[in-house]
């Protein structure tokens, strides 16, 4: 570390460190341009002839030119030049090598720097050049003048908050200058910056010392370790080779890598990001800049996707710092997402006005945001954000709310331990690595999660939370689709507890909100048969840690559900996600053909239950197939738990896994049947909305809504039910349709529908077909109905797709 006896006064010769220098940046050989005859000095065109910075987004690099910053041991981030070039670019006048000096201020900024006063820096260009704009040459004069300005006036708020004038600053104190700097002081990287330039450990800062961690936290763009490898990861997602140099990330990737790493909640400031770039809008701020719009956009190397990231960051604290103004420190300028439309008050979080946010006014915000905040997750984040211990009396400040709030955003209001076993899961159904999931294996994925459901829901689901409209889910959007389970969970949860609990326990304790009060113990069991939870051993082993005698909260009882749960879902996984009604079902077919009791039945046994099913193979190719499958099935079952599966190969199966083997082939069919509606969406020329709308109706009519809030299937669902609508739902769907039937049409509807349902029953393939035809004859002026209805539900899939973000 440097010596602490004080450093050099700001501005002299050996604190004017030459940016060039200091960059072991290479001379651009292109001059600057020329006035033109008889022009004035400052009305200068922009030049056409591109300079240093044209082409720096596809320029390699030469070699030993682009220092780098460690963190924790790893490489954070190289290539001050090369950030520096293609900062540069963005901000440029188009087809040319120059920036607008208006522009100069926001460009700073887009790198990271805080001291933008015009009345300062005006005088800096003015030695520079006395025109308008500035080639790239000319830029890195400035910033030679530039970085000497900036630390004399560090050095001037480093004095005004060494209150002691001993020369260095306290870690408390080196937290709230950072702030008044507009610099978000997170925990992790402030940790990690300054074990880096805190060399002796005394745990305060000289000057020198604080100019190294303000380059170090620049250099991250304030992330630390672990949040720049996330976006590093993200980044090589999504970004492509560039003839075999470093990757690129094109601009319209931009939304899906940087919601990869932030969360939905941020889906509407990054399409604003990649709409202003992809379109040729650039960054810049100067009426004077020309229209780029019809220009292909070059893409984003990894050190320029993280300024991205920062200043997706940035506008996130910029909102949330709106809905709070009575509380929030200064802005830091114009957010580049939605300001809220409901503005808060600080005061309506702070229940005794004490200025900071304690953990249960912190729950009772979380309750407005449609969160519920079970204690534990509440206090794992908690810990996470803060410095030092976390204790009764303890509050939150408005930079540790930001924090707070962007990882439960980010997580979803899950655990971190819940994040990634989902992530795991998710990995494992994502078949052929694309980073998304389609609806078949969305199914599979839910059944191995324990719950129950349908492949026609499935699609309502993947509808409900589509944000980028791929038809498919990534993984944050599955983590948003979970999120609404468990919050409908938690809310069927909730009901029963308040209807079960002992009033008189009830708190006012805002932090709970509905939830205070106590379950008695013995009305946990009558609990657990309202939500057909059936009572698990996990339930006899609690003790009175997890059962006190005063009644459980909660939270505790949300504990012991899921305790219960857990040992629920192994045993859906060993039925393969099939109801008790239909694994009886299979049990009896089977030992009606296992004639001597043995547990197993051969391969002609089989095929005799198969045919029962409309499953047995009919070719030598499909037999061949069986019995792979007969060796996948084993495999799952023995994934389930179950120990004597059988030898792979063998022409016999045990029962277990011939449950398994139902399971496969049932995901067969309705692979066959996604096959078929996909075929039929071309063939009646439907767009894919039309057909996700058929498919809600289609849904809706197959079984009356539920009282759920969310996409959880309703509890009278049967998910091992495959029949279609039957005639009395038809009707009810024709006369929700059109006010009258004329006997001539009605006449036709059942010819129509004679042709279509098979043993009674419309499936959804033969319901699309129904649709079309009734579209094509304008059945009882039916089109016209259905077209005012689908503007409305693109109005309202509209609203939806806004509050996704939320």
């Amino acid at each position: 570390a440097p010596p602490k006896a004080g450093p050099d006064p700001p501005g002299s010769a050996s604190s004017a460190v030459s940016y060039r220098s200091e960059f072991a940046a290479p001379q651009s050989s292109a001059s600057s341009e020329t006035t033109a005859v008889g022009e004035a000095p400052a009305q200068r065109k922009p030049s056409e002839t591109p300079t240093a910075g044209d082409g720096a987004m596809s320029a390699k690099p030469s070699a030993g030119v682009m220092p780098t910053i460690s963190l924790g041991g790893k490489s954070v981030t190289g290539g001050d030049f090369n950030r520096l070039q293609a900062a540069f670019k963005r901000f440029k006048v188009p087809d040319s090598g120059d920036i607008h000096k208006v522009d100069l201020y926001e460009l700073l900024r887009f790198l990271g720097h805080v001291m933008v006063d015009e009345a300062g820096i005006e005088p800096l260009i003015q030695e520079v050049t006395p025109y308008e704009y500035l080639d790239f040459d000319e830029f890195q004069s400035f910033m030679d003048r530039y970085i000497p300005y900036e630390r004399a006036q560090f050095h001037v708020v480093f004095e005004r908050f060494d209150t002691d004038n001993s020369g260095e600053i306290c870690v408390q104190e080196l937290r709230q200058l950072l702030t008044e700097l507009n610099f978000m002081p997170m925990k992790g990287m402030l940790q990690e910056a300054l074990t880096a330039v805190d060399l002796d450990s005394s745990g305060s800062l000289g000057f020198e010392e604080f100019v190294i961690f303000l380059k170090t936290y620049r250099q991250a763009e304030g992330f630390s370790t672990d949040e720049v490898e996330q976006l590093l990861a993200s980044f090589n997602r999504f970004a492509n080779e560039n003839e075999g140099q470093r990757e690129l990330l094109k601009a319209t990737n931009l939304p899906d890598a940087l919601i990869a790493v932030f969360g939905l909640h941020v889906k509407d400031i990054v399409e604003e990001m990649a709409e202003r770039l992809g379109t040729g809008q650039s960054l810049t701020q100067s009426s004077t800049s020309p229209s780029r719009a019809g220009k292909a956009f070059e893409a984003l190397y990894f050190s320029e996707f993280l300024i991205f990231a920062r200043k997706v960051r940035e506008a996130v604290y910029e909102k949330l710092r709106l809905e709070y103004p009575a509380w929030a420190p200064g802005g830091r300028g114009e957010a580049q997402g939605c300001m809220a439309k409901k503005q808060a008050t600080f005061d309506e979080i702070d229940i005794d006005k004490s200025g900071g946010i304690s953990e249960s006014e912190l729950r009772f915000a979380l309750r407005r945001l449609g969160y519920t905040p079970l204690r534990q997750n509440v206090l794992e984040v908690i810990y996470e954000v803060v410095d030092g211990t976390w204790h009764d009396g303890r509050e939150l400040d408005f930079n540790e709310f930001f924090a707070f709030m962007l990882i439960v955003r980010q997580r979803e209001g899950f655990n971190k331990d819940a994040v990634e076993e989902m992530r795991k899961v998710f990995n494992r159904f994502d078949e052929d690595d694309s980073g998304e999931v389609d609806s078949l294996e969305l199914a599979e994925l839910f059944r191995h999660l324990g719950y129950k459901v349908v492949l026609d829901e499935i699609h309502v689901f993947v509808t409900e939370v589509d944000a980028n409209n791929s038809g498919q889910l990534d993984f944050r959007e599955f983590l948003k689709l979970m999120r609404l389970y468990r919050e409908n969970e938690l809310k069927r949860y909730a009901a029963v507890f308040n209807a079960r609990k002992d009033k008189s326990s009830a708190s006012a304790d805002k932090s709970e909100g509905d939830h205070a009060g106590r379950l008695p113990r013995d009305q946990v069991r009558p609990a657990l048969k309202d939500l057909a939870i059936p009572p698990t051993r996990a339930l006899a082993t609690m003790g009175h840690v997890a059962m006190p005698s005063g009644g459980l909260s909660f939270d505790a009882f949300v504990g012991v559900l899921d305790a219960c749960r857990v040992e629920l879902v192994h045993t859906q996984r060993k039925n393969a996600s099939f109801s008790p009604e239909r694994i009886q079902h299979f049990r009896d077919l089977f030992k009606r053909f296992d004639k001597d009791g043995s547990g197993d039945i051969d391969t002609t046994e089989l095929s005799s239950i198969l045919r029962l099913f409309r499953w047995e193979p009919k070719t030598p190719q499909e037999q061949a197939d069986l019995m792979r499958k007969l060796d996948l099935a084993r495999a799952r079952a023995k994934e389930a738990g179950i120990e004597d599966v059988g030898e792979d190969g063998s022409s016999s199966i045990c029962f277990w896994s011939f449950v398994q083997l139902a399971r496969l082939l049932e995901i067969e069919r309705e692979k066959a049947e996604e096959d078929r509606v996909i075929a039929l969406t071309i063939e009646l020329n439907f767009s894919q909305d039309e057909v996700d709308q058929f498919r809600q109706i289609y849904c809706d009519r197959k079984r009356q809504p539920s009282e759920n809030l969310g996409p959880t299937p309703a509890p009278e669902a049967d998910p091992d039910d495959t029949s279609g609508l039957n005639r009395e739902a038809l009707r009810k769907l024709m006369r929700s349709l059109v006010t009258t039937i004329p006997p001539g049409d009605k006449a036709n509807l059942e010819r129509k529908l004679n042709e279509l349902m098979v043993d009674d029953q419309l499936d959804f393939p033969n319901f699309l077909r129904f649709m079309r035809w009734l579209l094509d004859i304008d059945f009882a002026g039916l089109s016209s109905r259905l077209a005012s209805r689908a503007a409305a539900a693109a109005s309202a899939a509209a609203n939806r797709g806004t509050a996704r973000a939320g």
